[in-house]
């Protein structure tokens, strides 16, 4: 792995907590635009052109995700410009960076079919992106979430995902510091489960 973006925070092979095994990638962050760092990938051509993108990690907050927006893993894209997922109104989501819109949409309703993320606690975090059908999925620990699964009103089926790069980390759009350990992190073109 290597650094994607950085300009502020740290990110550090750990031995102090794992998911498995005995290291873990951790993730410090005091908060704010200027303190962001994501590790990962520049580039995801192993994986091929034209390919489904696959993800798993595991994710381990310090803090749980309220209501400030926040991401931890991020990918540029065309047309998104960056493809996020993150939180915000205490909930698991994703976020386009050129429209700013968010799946769920924040109202309470579809807040509800997404998976609020608590601290200290391991999830298992995985997603799809399909470059030829738009598809968006996503799984936490196990389970499909019917919120950040497309289409979804807002984004529609037109969208559709084509990353470049990959990576895991903090930034926070307000104040929200963070610690976060990542660990049995991959990539593919099938799914690859907890």
């Amino acid at each position: 792995m290597i650094a994607t973006a950085q300009s502020g925070g740290s990110a550090t092979i750990v031995s102090t907590k794992a998911h498995s095994g005995t290291h873990s990638l951790q993730v410090v962050s005091s908060g704010g635009y200027s303190n962001h760092v994501f590790y990962g990938l520049s580039s995801l051509s192993a994986l091929g052109s034209g390919t489904d993108v696959y993800g798993r990690y595991y994710a381990n907050f310090q803090n749980a995700i309220g209501q400030n927006h926040v991401t931890h893993m991020m990918m540029t894209d065309p047309v998104a410009q960056t493809l996020r997922m993150g939180g915000q109104f205490g909930v698991l989501d994703w976020n386009r960076a050129n429209d700013d819109s968010i799946m769920p949409d924040g109202s309470p309703n579809n807040n509800a079919q997404s998976v609020p993320i608590a601290a200290n606690t391991w999830y298992c975090i995985e997603f799809h992106l399909s470059r030829s059908s738009g598809q968006i999925e996503t799984w936490v620990n196990g389970a499909a979430v019917p919120a950040l699964t497309t289409p979804q009103s807002r984004w529609g089926s037109s969208y559709k995902p084509n990353p470049s790069n990959w990576g895991l980390g903090w930034e926070s759009y307000g104040g929200d510091a963070n610690t976060i350990w990542f660990d049995d992190i991959a990539l593919g073109t099938t799914r690859l489960g907890c």
